[in-house]
């Protein structure tokens, strides 16, 4: 019984050069093939995002404010923020919520923010629906 040839890549030293390799199959003619580049894998590593700490404080006058640690952030303009009657979301190259006002609604029109460079907090004050 004769053994047929397994085709077998090598890893180079160079992995911009190929190989030729001698080619011998029984009952085929002799022959030549390149063994192919080995194939890189990159690995990529993905990063969450953090979740700001959320204080919310109930005020007078039927008003609602939160106040997002935003320590590493260094100024309002990388931060994006989407405000609707039920959920608020912050993104920004470092963090990401989404935060669920829960048993009230608040008027997405009255949204006033402030960002304190000093303390890294951005200050949302809203008025509840």
């Amino acid at each position: 019984m004769e053994k047929a040839a397994k085709e077998v890549l090598t890893q180079d030293k160079n992995p911009k050069t190929s190989e030729i390799h001698d080619l011998n199959i029984p009952g085929k003619e002799k022959g030549f093939f390149l063994a192919e580049e080995p194939k890189k894998t990159t690995k990529v590593q993905m990063l969450s995002k953090d979740t700001p700490e959320v204080t919310v404080n109930h005020l007078e006058g039927n008003k609602v404010q939160l106040v997002l640690a935003v320590e590493f952030e260094d100024s309002a303009k990388q931060i994006d923020i989407d405000v609707n009657s039920e959920v608020l979301k912050l993104e920004s190259p470092n963090y990401e919520l989404k935060h669920t006002f829960g048993d009230y609604k608040v008027d997405p029109d009255s949204v006033r923010c402030r960002f304190s460079k000093a303390k890294k907090t951005l200050t949302l004050t809203l008025d509840k629906a």
